[in-house]
């Protein structure tokens, strides 16, 4: 008996990115990493301490860089991961609870567990909300959608929000992804993505055609958040808020501020969003 069985997807995986990398399309390694750091400098970022950031994870194992980007589109992520959706304040609070306690390393009740999620960019802030569901002061948001990122080690990035009951606002309150997976597969704006996808479809069961969003930012991460959701996710701000967004951007350090953020998300009637 003949038996034509081809090669296993993971051998036309690494054929094509063989190809890729010979064409000169696809990097990895070091040279990802010099490619990707030469792209941020082109589009005015000047600061060493922020490119160090940006191209932190750029080039580990298992990391491609695509030179000539994705046509518009993001870039699909590695098999290895997938987004969930946590719906609903206990579901959501769990969510964000559950992704504390992972990047603390399992212990977010120690100094040590608190220092290493520090140590990955979890901030104070976002532990305590985490911890809470909300921020301090605001009691009228609480988390119940939260967006997650997953691969084989577990959670590695989150996007937490507060929608109101007649889904017409909405507040972000964290989003992070750990350093080992920030770089080319851009998975905040995969999160963000998956985020508008999904309040999009709540909005339009409850009649809603436009959905505002908010930000819930914690006063020392201003500056770099102004600069996140203006320059990379597309967000709309103030005069002074683009001003301090461009100057993070060259490594001119604000004191921390309050910046105006929003983004209007228009729900088209038989599915997507505009």
């Amino acid at each position: 008996m003949h038996c034509n069985v081809g090669p296993s997807v993971d051998a036309r995986a690494k054929g094509i990115l063989k190809r890729q990398k010979k064409a000169g399309k696809a990097l990895t390694g070091q040279a990802a990493k010099i490619k990707r750091r030469a792209n941020l400098v082109s589009q005015g970022f000047l600061d060493e301490e922020i490119l160090d950031e940006l191209t932190a994870s750029v080039g580990l194992a298992g990391q491609v860089f695509y030179v000539n980007g994705s046509n518009g589109k993001l870039p699909e992520l590695p098999g290895n991961m997938r987004l969930k959706v946590w719906v609903g304040e206990r579901d959501a609070c769990a969510a964000a609870r559950a992704y504390h306690a992972h990047t603390c390393l399992g212990s977010p009740g120690t100094e040590a567990g608190r220092d290493h999620g520090k140590a990955q960019g979890w901030a104070g802030p976002q532990q305590a909300f985490a911890l809470a569901g909300k921020h301090p002061g605001s009691d009228e948001h609480i988390c119940n959608m939260c967006i997650t990122a997953e691969d084989q080690a577990g959670p590695v990035g989150i996007l937490a929000l507060s929608l109101d009951r007649s889904a017409r606002g909405c507040a972000v309150q964290v989003i992070h992804v750990a350093k080992r997976v920030r770089g080319p597969m851009q998975l905040p704006a995969h999160l963000w993505a998956k985020a508008l996808e999904c309040v999009a479809e709540t909005a339009r069961g409850k009649g809603s055609r436009l959905v505002r969003f908010s930000l819930v930012m914690a006063c020392c991460q201003s500056q770099q958040g102004a600069h996140f959701w203006m320059c990379r996710m597309g967000w709309g701000g103030t005069e002074h808020a683009r001003q301090a967004a461009h100057e993070w951007g060259l490594g001119l350090k604000w004191k921390p501020g309050t910046y105006e953020l929003w983004y209007e998300l228009h729900v088209r009637t038989g599915g997507g969003v505009a």
